[in-house]
């Protein structure tokens, strides 16, 4: 099923399964909640129409988006963080630490209202929901592109940044990671934890994917790497006649 959702480039798109809402982040200062049909009722010839879509301004470019994991809560990312209520067309909360933008955020997966962040000043900043306020602030070498917590640990994260290193931080010892991951050649763009939180991987420029299990135990960590072969465009020549 196509769903036709915005008018210009999306950046960013989150799937809540719980609700079956989905999250569209675009560029022009808006995102779109669409809830998908019954599963029962969805089929090759379901029409545009059926699916509920609700278009939201917001007060910035949204570069990304991420869902709470029990609250019917999405959070944008720009040149401000954004709390939106899925019933609400204004922002419950925003956030801000400095005039820098944020690249991309994250929910903690345990502790649900700490909401992890990477921004353009090479910082990556803790947001805490229940007191509206900055929590942390870790200051890297270079610019941080994503950001994933770990799904059992509420205090370790893992970081790709733009010296092609990933860093795994405990969240109680912020000043210094306790992992420096490296293999790829050029800026890590993404990086995700497995669902049991034993492995993670880590995509990068290079068109390259390293997977990595048991990050946090030092003495067994593995490496797998996966080379992306980027696919070459057909020119077709015109002879003249």
């Amino acid at each position: 099923m196509v769903w036709y959702s915005h008018e210009c480039v999306c950046v960013c798109l989150i799937v809540r399964f719980e609700s079956d809402m989905v999250g569209v982040c675009s560029v022009f200062f808006f995102f779109l909640m669409i809830r998908r049909p019954p599963r029962s009722t969805l089929s090759s010839s379901s029409a545009a129409s059926d699916v509920y879509k609700r278009q939201v301004s917001t007060q910035s470019t949204g570069f990304s988006i991420d869902h709470h994991l029990k609250a019917p809560i999405f959070a944008t990312a720009g040149t401000t963080v954004e709390l939106w209520d899925v019933n609400r067309t204004k922002p419950i909360q925003t956030f801000e630490w400095g005039d820098d933008t944020i690249r991309h955020c994250r929910f903690n997966k345990v502790e649900t209202d700490l909401l992890a962040c990477c921004m353009a000043d090479r910082g990556m900043t803790i947001f805490d929901t229940r007191t509206r306020s900055g929590h942390s602030k870790i200051i890297l070498e270079m610019t941080c592109n994503s950001v994933c917590w770990s799904p059992f640990d509420p205090n370790t994260f893992v970081a790709g940044c733009d010296d092609w290193n990933c860093y795994l931080f405990d969240m109680r010892v912020p000043g210094k990671p306790k992992s420096v991951f490296q293999g790829h050649v050029s800026a890590v763009t993404s990086v995700d934890f497995s669902p049991t939180g034993t492995h993670f991987c880590a995509g990068s420029m290079d068109l390259s994917l390293i997977h990595i299990s048991e990050p946090t135990r030092l003495l067994s960590i593995s490496y797998a790497v996966f080379c992306l072969k980027k696919k070459k465009k057909k020119i077709k020549r015109i002879s003249k006649s």
